[in-house]
């Protein structure tokens, strides 16, 4: 909105929240807590803790990338990062989430993160844009090390009782944002006959 032109058009990307924060946290260990990464406290703590212990953690909860991060960034309210979820009125938080519906209803265009290649598809067909050739993803947790020598293998992370524990009220909302999402999703694909190959 602050971008001084006149047609701005916003996509985004959006991913199954747990994923999303799995592979946030496998990201952060990817990095060694040493040199230019020695000050970064999520970088120490995803290498000293247990994936469970780090979204336990009330430092990581706390934060907006970790806390209902769709909700918080499209519905527009911080106070859903409280771990005081009573001091949110019920009436508040149906406003936020119809805010963020609406925010996603306008967006000039939609992805869905586990659906790339038919997102890509729609994304250039919405844009007016030509489709690119195919896109290899480099940027992911499991290329970095062989993209930049800063990041190193880290191994997978089952989804254990404990986890799926921590994780459900940091995702409680999200989860209802990216039905959503992927319904638009859906929605605009098929107005345009942009079927998953």
């Amino acid at each position: 909105r602050l971008i001084p032109r006149d047609n701005i058009k916003i996509v985004s990307l959006f991913r199954e929240p747990r994923s999303r924060l799995i592979s946030l946290y496998r990201f952060f260990k990817s990095h060694t807590p040493n040199d230019e990464f020695a000050d970064a406290t999520f970088v120490r703590l995803a290498n000293e803790l247990t994936v469970e212990e780090f979204f336990e953690r009330p430092e990581v909860r706390s934060t907006t990338n970790a806390n209902n991060h769709y909700t918080v960034h499209f519905g527009g309210s911080l106070a859903l990062i409280n771990d005081d979820r009573h001091v949110f009125s019920k009436d508040g938080l149906s406003r936020a989430l119809e805010d963020a519906k609406r925010q996603i209803s306008a967006l000039a265009s939609i992805g869905i993160t586990e659906r790339f290649d038919q997102s890509v598809k729609l994304i250039c067909k919405e844009l007016n844009l030509p489709p690119p050739p195919p896109i290899e993803a480099l940027y992911v947790t499991d290329k970095m090390p062989e993209v930049d020598p800063r990041f190193r293998r880290v191994g997978p992370v089952g989804v254990t009782p404990r986890l799926a524990a921590a994780l459900e009220d940091l995702t409680v909302y999200d989860d209802e944002i990216y039905r959503f999402a992927v319904s638009e999703f859906d929605r605009r694909c098929a107005a345009l006959n942009i079927f998953q190959a």
